[in-house]
């Protein structure tokens, strides 16, 4: 019976010595997706802010050719 046991307890062993390995390596793998994650969410809160920045700033330029146009047609219709 010995033998049996002899030949089962390396593969064994082995098997669990991959399974753990796999494991390290999984639970590594995840970390760095994890913290890419928290990277890519800070530059796109970032982006967002820069985004809203520049839109008010294209608004307010749109507003302001807006009367700056009707200011010059009053002007033109002036005598």
């Amino acid at each position: 019976m010995s033998e049996v046991v002899d030949l089962v307890m390396p593969v064994l062993q082995k098997i669990q010595q991959d399974m753990s390995d796999m494991r390290r390596g999984l639970e590594a793998k995840i970390n760095d997706i994890a913290e890419r994650q928290v990277e890519q969410g800070e530059t796109l809160v970032e982006m967002k802010r820069y985004i809203t920045f520049h839109m008010g700033i294209t608004l307010q330029h749109s507003a302001d050719i807006a009367d700056i146009k009707g200011r010059l047609g009053s002007l033109e219709k002036e005598p």
